[in-house]
């Protein structure tokens, strides 16, 4: 999926484990998170490496650069449709559990 742009009160910023070469729009190494919100829970992104890290922090580690705008989804968030049909299923199984 292709890069866009997401704020700091879009997503979470739990870190991942998952390894990247990717540079954000600072020459920084990207880093991967895991989005926290209610429309993309769970889902892994890319991030600037300053991204929601507290100013003075990133003031003091990189000498006044503040993160970038860089985002790129690592896995592309479930479509709706594929998340009533996933919904669907997981009401059938509890049912077929049920009887």
């Amino acid at each position: 999926m292709a890069s866009s742009i997401s704020t700091a009160s879009s997503q979470g910023n739990d870190d991942c484990d998952i390894s990247t070469a990717l540079v954000c729009k600072c020459n920084l190494r990207a880093r991967s998170r895991r989005s926290m919100t209610a429309a993309n829970p769970g889902y892994h992104f890319y991030s600037c490496i300053l991204y929601g890290k507290p100013l003075n922090v990133a003031l003091d580690a990189f000498l006044d650069h503040v993160a970038c705008d860089f985002f790129k989804w690592i896995e592309p968030p479930v479509a709706a449709q594929n998340e009533e049909m996933l919904a669907d299923l997981v009401g059938k199984l509890k049912r077929m559990d049920e009887q």
